[in-house]
């Protein structure tokens, strides 16, 4: 009979900068024994990191949409699942089940940090070495992507004792811009949108309470080689933005991954073969800004004639992007193991017009309201920002311990003939 009582203390919220691959969970656990025991032996403790992906099924949904039916705008909400539901493709094929997957492990073999006497209690710390590209902790219309740390006790009188605990993984990244460049059939304009994730305007740590939160961007988009030569000699024509409409679109897939050997399947980019069970799309937002935009006066030759438009971009719920392929995690199982995808596009329209001028003294002679629209897809990344303080206290959390003492002179050797 077990007389021991087991502890597992973690942080509820583990964050993990994006693109960087060191991630240790920090933790302890606490053994008290009810008893004195004779043997001085220090028990066996292995501390584990499990992913549950759970498929979501067709008459379920997640707490956090619960709550949306309950809002004012409840009939608001009713047209626009009916329309997502719409969207939802499900693809030949069986529905998995759950599925818990083991993807760190250590075991504890140094002697207790403290130790009580009075009441019998011995304290283990530990730092559970997790890789930076795991999926985050999701919640999604397919499905749910959970994480739990359990930590298993063995005593020298052979029993075992195991204590579980949930904790979710978020990612944060820098706010560092992207910058996209596209040009168009029989146009000579070329365009670039750079988009720049802004820090959330609240603690990042009330952001994490739910899978869901609030993204801002700011945008800007440039339009290269806006004016060109007109019909006559004389003239030269001047593309004029009128208008710039978005919607950003989001794509949930609930994927199986194989190892390369199994079916003629598609493959992601490490060689895995994938099913895609669901796909679910919706739009969750979208905006336009009206106005009217030219570039300065410049020569037709002059490539720089630039038209640059600032505009911002509030996405106010969506899931963190999850990209199942950059999880290079193999436990050595050669099964299924299911995964949850997420990603979203911006998708861009700008509608331009044509004003027509005397090259040599500047008179309009031709105004065309609309002429052209430039219409262009971008991968949005969405993932929590952090300013930099933040970054460096994370960085400095994860880092490896350092010697204070350097390392002593080395040794004298004399050749002995």
């Amino acid at each position: 009979m077990n007389d021991s009582r087991v502890r597992l203390t973690v942080p509820d919220t583990h964050l993990h900068i994006d693109g960087e691959s060191n991630a240790p969970i920090p933790g302890s656990i606490s053994i008290t024994s009810l008893t004195p025991s004779p043997s001085t032996a220090h028990p066996e403790i292995i501390i584990e990191l499990a992913r549950l992906v759970k498929p979501m099924l067709s008459n379920t949904r997640s707490p956090e949409r619960e709550k949306e039916r309950g809002s004012k705008n409840f009939c608001i909400w009713k047209r626009k699942a009916a329309r997502a539901r719409a969207q939802v493709q499900h693809l030949p094929c069986r529905i998995p089940e759950a599925q818990m997957q083991t993807i760190a492990r250590c075991n504890i073999w140094h002697a207790p940090e403290k130790i009580s006497q009075n009441t019998h209690e011995s304290m283990f710390n530990f730092s559970l070495a997790v890789s930076g590209d795991i999926p985050p902790t999701a919640d999604t219309v397919l499905g749910s992507v959970s994480y739990i740390v359990t930590a298993t006790v063995r005593f020298a009188s052979a029993a075992s004792v195991q204590e579980s605990q949930p904790i979710k993984i978020h990612r944060l990244a820098a706010s560092s811009p992207i910058s996209y460049i596209r040009s168009y059939p029989g146009s000579p304009v070329v365009t670039e949108l750079r988009i720049t994730p802004q820090p959330a305007k609240r603690e990042y740590g009330q952001a994490c309470k739910t899978t869901r939160a609030q993204h801002h961007y700011d945008l800007r988009w440039r339009a290269r080689s806006t004016i060109m030569p007109g019909a006559r000699d004389s003239e030269v024509k001047c593309v004029v933005v009128k208008e710039l409409r978005w919607r950003v679109e989001e794509t949930v897939k609930f994927i199986s991954l194989f190892p390369a050997r199994h079916g003629n399947e598609s493959e992601d980019r490490n060689g895995r073969k994938m099913i895609c069970h669901h796909q679910h799309t919706q739009n969750l937002c979208h905006g336009q800004q009206t106005g009217r935009w030219v570039a300065s006066r410049c020569q037709v030759e002059d490539e720089d004639c630039l038209i640059e438009i600032p505009c911002h971009l509030d996405l106010p719920s969506a899931v963190n992007n999850i990209d199942a392929s950059s999880d290079h995690h193999d436990d050595g199982n050669d099964g299924e193991a299911l995964a949850i995808a997420v990603d979203h596009q911006l998708h861009l329209e700008v509608v331009t017009g044509e004003d027509t001028f005397h090259r040599e003294t500047g008179d309009l002679v031709e105004r065309k309201p609309c002429v052209r629209s430039y219409k262009a897809a971008f991968a949005l990344p969405v993932c929590g920002v952090a300013d930099d303080d933040l970054l460096n206290q994370l960085r400095a959390a994860n880092a490896l311990p350092k010697y204070e003492a350097s390392y002593p002179a080395l040794p004298e050797y004399k050749v002995i003939s």
